[in-house]
């Protein structure tokens, strides 16, 4: 058990190294340039050469922050991405509710960002930490509902159910409008561009992690992407098949995270007013009256 997990996490981070070479690749291309391509064959060797700049560079002791409270911050970051891992069904272990684990590792990944925000001692970080906890509350109601309203399809509240019944038929090909509702939680979740009101540069400089360098911003960074990989292989299971194939798997998951890297480099920034609308007066609503459809038809029986 101890094995797989350290293999789990060694593939996560390497993950994470070349996602964000992916991204800027992608990013490259949207704008009709080539993206790293020096380090090594076609730049393959750029995210570790970014990884050693971040770690080498002098480790700051600044005097104005909380102390001990502004180093674990990051740490708890990365704690947290990483427990979030331990629920994919990687593991042989029988955990039954492991997306109701997952959701509790969500909940909590909004008390390291203000922790962050309010330790640095910053208005800057400080206004990207609240903005974050609004927009983490704000989407983690709906993402919950409309998750749930899918189980009921499946009839278990794990992973293991939804790639049962992913073996007969993808849940992609008939439930297609609630992948793109999902969709657009998830990126505001995640605080990605058109909703990344968090590290908003033209009015926070960088939010919440304004304050932070070296390896310090590299822990925030490996969370985030972590984080971004981890929900883009939930999208995979839940819509388009399983991992019994590893290969096409790896594939599947790469395109759902260009497609959220796609939307960074096509579309603007929106203003935080219609961000708070969109979840309280769309997503909220169209989230209920799923759930409460769904709950209708299985306490009919239909699913049966």
């Amino acid at each position: 058990m101890l094995l797989m997990m350290i293999i789990v996490y060694l593939c996560v981070f390497l993950s994470v190294a070349f996602v964000t070479l992916l991204e800027r690749k992608c990013l490259g291309y949207v704008h009709l340039r080539k993206g790293p391509n020096k380090v090594a064959f076609i730049g393959l060797g750029q995210p570790f050469a970014d990884a050693g700049k971040l770690f080498m560079k002098e480790f700051m002791l600044l005097s104005k922050t909380a102390g001990l409270v502004y180093y674990i911050s990051p740490m708890l970051m990365l704690l947290i991405m990483m427990c979030i891992w331990m629920s994919y069904p990687f593991y042989d272990i029988d955990f039954s509710f492991n997306i109701f684990f997952f959701f509790c590792c969500v909940a909590i990944g909004v008390y390291p960002l203000i922790v962050a925000g309010w330790s640095s001692n910053s208005k800057y970080s400080i206004l990207g930490s609240m903005r974050a906890v609004a927009q983490a509350v704000s989407y983690e109601v709906s993402l919950i509902l409309v998750v749930l309203s899918m189980l009921m399809l499946v009839g278990l509240y794990c992973y293991e159910g939804v790639l049962g019944v992913s073996v007969y038929v993808s849940l992609g090909y008939l439930l297609w409008p609630i992948f793109f509702l999902l969709l657009i939680m998830l990126i505001a979740e995640l605080g990605r561009t058109p909703f990344d009101f968090i590290e908003g540069e033209s009015e926070l400089v960088s939010g919440f992690n304004v304050e932070f360098g070296s390896g310090l911003f590299a822990l925030i960074f490996i969370a985030e992407y972590g984080n971004i990989i981890f929900m883009s292989s939930v999208m995979m299971m839940f819509f388009f098949g399983g991992v019994y194939n590893f290969i096409d798997s790896v594939l599947r998951i790469c395109l759902l995270s260009c497609l959220i890297i796609f939307v960074r480099g096509e579309l603007p920034r929106t203003r935080y007013d219609k961000l708070m609308a969109l979840a309280w007066e769309v997503c909220l609503p169209l989230s209920l009256s799923l759930f409460g459809i769904f709950m209708l038809i299985f306490s009919l029986g239909l699913f049966t």
